[in-house]
């Protein structure tokens, strides 16, 4: 058994960089363009963490809402307006009005046994 890649959608209108944080693993750091996707190395066995997102606006940096878990198997996420202005969170549930080309998968929420390494 293994966990998906993680896929992660922008649906913001600017860039984003960020890093997925892996428990007991390698974290990937990750920069996707507005409106796009990235798509992370497989990860065999890897639990997430956390999730983080930094929105490159034209005059400033914002740091989004990040995603956290004491291990999730999980492999989609998306980064998102909040609704107010200019603020941004990671999440789990796509923002259907504006979502870019998507690869489904089956996401699963698991405890925190402990796992193997990737790669």
């Amino acid at each position: 058994m293994s966990y998906p890649s993680v896929f992660l959608s922008n649906h913001t209108g600017y860039p984003v960089t960020g890093r997925v944080v892996y428990r007991w693993c390698r974290d990937d750091d990750y920069s996707v363009a507005p409106k796009s996707y990235w798509q992370g190395p497989p990860r065999g066995l890897c639990l997430i963490t956390q999730v983080t997102a930094t929105v490159k606006l034209p005059n400033r940096n914002v740091e989004a809402a990040a995603f956290t878990s004491g291990g999730s198997g999980m492999g989609n996420f998306y980064v998102t307006p909040t609704g107010a202005p200019d603020q941004f969170q990671v999440t789990t549930t796509p923002m259907m009005a504006e979502a870019p080309a998507a690869v489904e998968s089956n996401p699963v929420d698991v405890d925190s046994t402990p796992v193997e390494s990737k790669g």
